[in-house]
């Protein structure tokens, strides 16, 4: 029998709009020099916070590139690899 999965994170819709706005909050004014991933380092310190912040920033891309609209969301879960790191995002969208 396999290792079950492991959920890292999730988030629904409504959770994912708050984190998004949470990220804008943060990024304004700009942080000129700075990657999403140093400034989400330097300005969050709570390692659980920054994680969903990072799942939601990868939701909104994949979302985009997707062509489907952020409303069409249902979940997203972000699970953990083998090695325990949070990995593979499974974007759950209403049909």
């Amino acid at each position: 029998m396999g290792k079950l999965r492991e959920m890292a994170c999730q988030l629904n819709q409504v959770q994912l709009v708050e984190t998004l706005e949470k990220i804008l909050s943060l990024m304004d004014p700009p942080k000129v020099g700075r990657t999403f991933g140093e400034m989400l380092e330097a300005e969050v310190k709570d390692p659980a916070e920054r994680l969903r912040m990072m799942v939601a920033f990868d939701t909104a891309n994949q979302i985009k590139k997707s062509g489907k609209r952020l409303d069409q969301l249902i979940n997203v879960i972000c699970w953990r690899n083998a090695l325990g790191e949070p990995k593979e995002l499974e974007i759950s969208f209403k049909a």
